[in-house]
């Protein structure tokens, strides 16, 4: 799908529904996306992120919200702080499954990551945690956009698993423009937005990178099957370079997420996920 650049003045409120859902992860296999270990690790640490990486996002809206004066803006934080309690709690059952279920010993990542993000809440500045949470937006956003804009490349995923995934990237697609209004409104400190951007993408790609490298080394079985694991590096190479232009429409002047209008898609996906057009209801496999 094409997106546009549109006049983002135009656009009122968005489509931002929090939807309370709730998955059941029995029979899933432990390499899950086309029984890669790299890719299905991959995905495991991302989402080991996710819950302490989503409380973080609302602790940033949250502690500025009284300051927001504009009426629109404050009902679309409200949504935005739906939806990211909703995926902290997804994501907090799906890394219990990992663990437990599934065997990975992924506590010392979880453990590292809690503390990072605790001291970020504590000691870094109002300001600059909001702007960490635009940049890690813009991150999930366009990787959402892309999960969206190519789903046959992840057909791979087990069926399982597959409707939490879109899902998640329906909603980041959604709720892409909130923190970055919210700054905006309050700061409108391009040089401070961006030079935090430059900041969240090494650490964004060199923990994710690390933690999965080191969960591949300590899998005897796997680590050493060359084939698939060139073939998982290919596959995220390949996605890197699909979202490079649109990260780096981050950098540009007169950047908004929603320049990208990606209404139609994200009301297509809606459709497919919740073909009954009961949002409340669990989201299906799309495929099926």
């Amino acid at each position: 799908m094409n997106t546009q650049v549109i006049d983002t003045s135009a656009i009122q409120a968005l489509d931002i529904t929090v939807r309370h859902q709730k998955f059941m992860f029995d029979g899933l296999p432990k390499f899950y996306y086309e029984n890669n270990p790299y890719m299905s690790y991959l995905l495991s640490i991302l989402s080991l992120t996710f819950p302490e990486g989503e409380r973080m996002f609302v602790h940033s809206v949250r502690a500025v919200r009284d300051q927001v004066t504009d009426p629109v803006l404050k009902k679309e934080i409200s949504a935005f702080i739906g939806q990211e309690a909703v995926h902290g709690n997804v994501h907090e059952t799906f890394n219990s499954f990992v663990q437990k279920d599934l065997g990975l010993r992924t506590q010392k990542y979880e453990k590292e990551i809690f503390n990072r993000i605790k001291y970020a809440k504590e000691k870094i500045s109002k300001k600059n945690l909001l702007a960490m949470t635009c940049g890690f937006e813009h991150l999930t956003a366009i990787l959402g956009e892309h999960m969206l804009t190519h789903p046959e490349e992840f057909a791979g995923l087990n069926p399982i698993v597959r409707p939490m995934w879109f899902w998640h990237a329906l909603e980041e697609t959604e709720h892409k423009a909130v923190a970055f209004d919210v700054y905006q409104h309050l700061y409108a400190d391009d040089k401070t937005r961006l030079r935090i951007m430059k900041i969240v993408t090494r650490i964004f790609i060199v923990r994710i990178m690390s933690m999965t490298t080191m969960m591949l080394l300590k899998d005897k079985k796997s680590r050493f099957n060359v084939r698939q694991n060139a073939y998982g590096l290919y596959r995220i190479t390949k996605i890197a370079r699909a979202i490079s232009a649109n990260y780096q429409e981050y950098f540009e002047p007169g950047f908004h997420p929603n320049n990208r209008d990606t209404r139609a898609l994200t009301k297509q996906w809606r459709e497919r996920l919740f073909p009954s057009g009961d949002e409340q209801g669990t989201a299906v496999d799309y495929a099926a």
